[in-house]
């Protein structure tokens, strides 16, 4: 029987990263495009962060009808939650948890993540005197950053990009790499009424030039409001407030003020100056050689407010994450035209067979490029799981199945 050892390669600290985007324009071999991310769009790989369910078995709730014993047995569920750290009674702020799912039982609200407690049947029986109402096989969820050991309940809190702060969560990043000896074509979202982009300047014109780019940009001319409504439902009062806000390009969102009834929201969100225009703006920078330059500019808005934007552009050789990336002296990176490639001459209709080799032991080697670290490297071992579903039972994730209809 052949044996395989199997590999995948995953950028675990890419601080310096470029997400590259599709031309509207064809270009030279010599030319390409990149896009000028947000801060807060980085965020760690769902590969290191792991999901530990935690059990709490099923659960029986008693009472005099079924609404009590239905209520009895999520108030038990709930504490033992609680006593394994797997819900809050803190509500979390929209920006941890957007959509948090919550129970009220007695007056006392639980917070968790979507998802994060889950239950696989519910049974409800009475003897004429007592209901009982069972929740079968109920879990809940850890998440866990296995490179910064940090753990939650909430996902977004053991991101270790992760910040509240939507001020810095909404500034463009810090830097970005481009190719050496080469033009890049920097796309710049604009948002809020920002359609132009002025005072473009390279610290070091001797790393790279910066101009703007026409030729790929557009524009989008609206009469919309700036401001947005929202309404907010508030479970002790039973009444709605409208929060009346906006955002630009860049920064956190501009409240304008929360309202008690919409009419007032409304001659709010009216008497904001600015419209919703929006527009995509390139600048070309031309790579002289390899170095470092800071590229600024203004963001113009309708209304002539200007926001200045800086960052720092790394001109490399290579803008790819790992420099080395082998095993057994084979490499796992993508030239696999190279006979010492770990997928040379595989065909497509190979399927799982790429990405592995024969070789019981060998060298890992693995070099990032400039301005990149290796957190960690952890090595697994692959192995069958036996499964064999029936008629009816329990998956392996504890959900009950039946398949007797289908018999």
């Amino acid at each position: 029987m052949m044996k395989l050892s199997r590999f995948g390669a995953a950028a675990l600290a890419i601080a310096l990263s470029v997400t590259f985007v599709n031309p509207t324009v064809a270009l030279a071999k010599t030319e390409r495009t990149a896009q000028l991310n947000y801060a807060g769009d980085f965020s760690d790989d769902s590969e290191i962060i792991d999901e530990d369910v935690v059990s709490l078995g099923n659960i029986v709730g008693t009472g005099t009808d079924e609404a009590e014993a239905d209520d009895d047995a999520w108030k038990k569920a709930l504490e033992a939650a609680a006593a394994k750290g797997l819900v809050t009674t803190t509500k979390p702020s929209e920006k941890v948890s957007p959509d948090p799912e919550s129970k009220t039982i007695d007056g006392k609200t639980y917070y968790y993540e979507e998802g994060g407690i889950k239950n696989s049947n519910w049974i409800n029986d009475d003897d004429g005197v007592t209901y009982t109402a069972t929740l079968v096989n109920v879990r809940g969820t850890i998440y866990k950053n296995r490179i910064t050991g940090k753990t939650s309940i909430f996902k977004n809190e053991v991101d270790s990009n992760f910040t509240e702060d939507e001020a810095t969560a909404r500034q463009f990043q810090k830097a970005i790499r481009i190719k050496a000896g080469e033009t890049t074509y920097l796309g710049i979202k604009l948002i809020g009424g920002d359609t132009k982009i002025s005072g473009i300047k390279s610290s070091k014109k001797a790393v790279a030039t910066a101009k703007l780019y026409s030729k790929m940009s557009t524009e989008t001319n609206t009469n919309e409001d700036l401001a947005n409504i929202e309404p907010i439902y508030d479970q002790s009062t039973g009444k709605y407030t409208y929060t009346v806000s906006y955002y630009t390009t860049v920064g956190a969102k501009v409240v304008v003020g929360t309202y008690d009834n919409y009419d007032k929201a409304l001659e709010a969100r009216k008497s904001v100056k600015g419209d919703a225009s929006s527009a995509y703006r390139y600048i070309a920078l031309n790579s002289k050689k390899k170095g470092k330059t800071n590229l600024s500019f203004n963001i113009i808005n309708k209304n002539g407010t200007s926001t200045k934007v800086s960052t720092t552009v790394y001109a490399v050789d290579d803008t790819s994450v790992f420099k080395t990336f082998s095993y057994a002296g084979l490499s796992l990176l993508g030239d696999y035209s190279n006979s010492k490639n770990i997928n040379y001459n595989k065909k497509e209709e190979d399927g799982w067979l790429w990405n592995t080799t024969t070789k019981k032991s060998g060298k890992l080697v693995i070099k990032p490029n400039a301005n990149y670290q290796i957190k960690k490297v952890e090595i697994g071992v692959l192995y069958d799981e036996s499964w064999s579903e029936g008629i009816s039972g329990t998956d392996r994730d504890g959900d009950k199945y039946d398949n007797s209809d289908y018999f």
